[in-house]
């Protein structure tokens, strides 16, 4: 684990947020110019796509990552093997989509059916992008890591900004623009392994290989979409386009600290993949978790007192309805990271069952809470099913890791005053990004 250091980290975290800072002024700006009902109608067309996008790779990328890790030495032919596959995925996905999406729309929004169908122009870009960034993320190219990450969010603020200085308010020129932006990382990865790729050699038994290789992270890329996408398939479904705007600007918001313990769990899944010993695997997967959890205890009590103050003066008077479930919401952001650091540690040791159960039945209690809450109680039953369903997830993995590494409580809990000094030292080093600018320019 010695290539998992604090200067890939610190990198990692801080484009994680360069990402953020990014996601959190597209999402104003997106607020600002269609107001609650054009955002509404953005959330909702992009839903679907989105599923299937996380679906369709059939737990292709995290299958090159491990093998871009164990066999770099066969990189040329999982790139080729990786384009092949990408292409062939995407075609299947676009095809079952623009049968299936309009069925998925409730009827009062199925008006916006053509634009879901556009939108999945999505799959092949991002099929791409994930499959070609798992092989950096395997071999621990970080500097190529970040910057394809990168790519993306900061073409799509520039277009945003455009709009909002032409006045552009439609919600197809917003699918336009997101299109546009995830075309930029393919051709940044494609730039980056156009030799390997013109090398390699994309031959049935590898593409083979690699899908069944992938396929119990497909069974965790499931359980990761109910996760993560069945609050809004609900919202969507279940309330006005009006509420949906409204829980979509509470989600931007309550999301800001999210990118905090990303670092933390990216390198987490390539250590642990790379280290046999299970002793020193518990010990790495214990410090990582006890110091997310100092990070995200502060930063998502602060996001939710700070979102009575700042969402309506951020978004606008519209979205002031936003702002309890927002409160709420940080709470769900802070649990599903702390999760996903568990679920990154356990995947690293190839363990994937453990997560699909989680995020299984995170997704249950999601969706049986907003049945008895949602007609009640709005955006605001909404809201606290989500925190049921993440902690109900959080529960079951650390139980998991606590067997399967032999840990205890006190080992992923037991704060102590170094461990905060260490985590404090951590986050000094973040302050002074022109040290941080000046070694990536060498």
């Amino acid at each position: 684990m010695s290539k998992i250091n604090a200067d890939a980290i610190l990198k990692i975290f801080l484009t994680n947020l360069a990402i953020q800072v990014c996601n959190v002024v597209t999402g104003v700006l997106t607020a600002r110019i269609l107001l609650p009902m054009g955002r509404g109608e953005l959330a909702t067309v992009i839903l679907w796509p989105s599923v299937l996008a996380g679906l369709g790779l059939l737990g292709s990328n995290w299958a090159l990552t491990r093998e871009a890790a164990a066999r770099p030495d066969k990189e040329a032919d999982m790139a080729r093997t990786a384009v092949v596959l990408s292409l062939a995925l995407a075609g299947l996905g676009m095809v079952l989509g623009y049968f299936l999406v309009p069925h998925f729309l409730p009827p009062d929004k199925r008006h916006l059916t053509d634009l879901a169908r556009v939108y999945l122009l999505f799959l092949p870009l991002n099929f791409l992008a994930l499959n070609l960034i798992g092989l950096e993320q395997g071999r621990m190219r970080w500097r190529r890591f970040n910057l394809v990450r990168l790519s993306v969010t900061l073409p799509y603020l520039f277009l945003l900004l455009g709009f909002w200085v032409l006045g552009v308010n439609r919600v197809a020129w917003f699918i336009l623009a997101l299109l546009v932006s995830n075309l930029f990382p393919v051709m940044l990865c494609l730039i980056l392994q156009w030799q390997k790729i013109l090398q390699g050699r994309a031959r049935r038994k590898d593409t083979l290989y690699l899908l069944r290789q992938g396929f119990p992270f497909f069974l965790a890329a499931v359980g990761g979409v109910i996760a993560s996408q069945v609050d809004k398939a609900l919202v969507v479904s279940l309330l006005s386009m009006e509420a949906v705007g409204w829980y979509a600007c509470a989600f931007t918001f309550a999301a800001a600290h999210g990118f905090l313990g990303e670092a933390l769990g990216t390198t987490t899944f390539t250590a642990l993949a790379t280290e046999p010993d299970p002793g020193r695997q518990g010990q790495y997967l214990s410090k990582v978790f006890r110091q997310s959890s100092l990070l995200y205890l502060g930063a998502g009590s602060g996001v939710a007192l700070l979102a009575p103050l700042a969402i309506v003066p951020l978004f606008g008077r519209e979205f002031a309805p936003a702002v309890k479930p927002a409160a709420l919401l940080a709470l769900v952001t802070s649990l599903a990271a702390l999760s996903s650091v568990l679920n990154e540690g356990l995947r690293g040791l190839g363990k994937t069952s453990p997560g699909i159960k989680a995020q299984f039945l995170g997704g249950g209690v999601v969706a049986l809470g907003a049945w008895f809450l949602v007609p009640s109680y709005g955006l605001m039953g909404m809201a606290a099913a989500a925190v049921l369903g993440v902690l109900g997830q959080l529960l079951v993995l650390l139980a998991v890791v606590m067997a399967l590494l032999r840990l205890s409580p006190a080992q992923l809990w037991g704060f102590r005053l170094e461990e905060v000094k260490s985590l404090w030292a951590r986050l000094r080093e973040v302050m002074p990004l022109g040290v941080w600018l000046t070694k990536v320019k060498k």
